[in-house]
C-alpha cells in the first residue's frame, strides 16, 4: 500500500484477528471500521487531518490487502458514521465531523 506525504506523515494501521497487518506513520484516531460486504470489522488508526476521500481510498486498499482479496475495492466506496448517522463527504476533512476515538464507521 502507498501513502501520500504532506509534510506530516500519514498512518493507517489495520489489525486482523488481533494481528497487525499494516502500519504507515501519523497523528492517530482509532476507530472500528465495519465492512458489510465481507462481514468483517477492523480496528483502524487514521489521521483526522486528511480528507474523507483520501482516508476512504487508503482504507479500501488496506482492507483489500488485509482480507486477502476477499474484499475488492471499487474505488467508489463511501464512509458513514454509525454514531452520527451521517454519510461523510469525500471532499471534507475528516476532522470536520464530530467523530471520536472508538466510534464506528461503515464502508459501503
Amino acid at each position: 500500500m502507498h501513502s501520500k506525504k504532506r509534510g506530516k506523515k500519514d498512518i493507517i494501521m489495520i489489525t486482523v484477528r488481533g494481528n497487525l497487518r499494516m502500519v504507515i506513520t501519523m497523528e492517530k484516531m482509532i476507530l472500528c471500521l465495519e465492512i458489510p460486504a465481507i462481514s468483517k470489522r477492523f480496528d483502524v488508526l487514521i489521521n483526522p487531518e486528511m480528507s474523507v476521500g483520501e482516508i476512504t481510498d487508503l482504507l479500501g486498499k488496506a482492507v483489500e490487502e488485509a482480507s486477502d482479496q476477499s474484499y475488492v475495492s471499487s474505488g467508489s466506496e463511501i464512509l458513514c458514521s454509525i454514531e452520527g448517522q451521517k454519510i461523510l463527504r469525500s471532499d471534507e476533512l475528516f476532522a470536520r465531523y464530530d467523530i471520536q476515538n472508538g466510534d464506528h464507521l461503515l464502508m459501503l
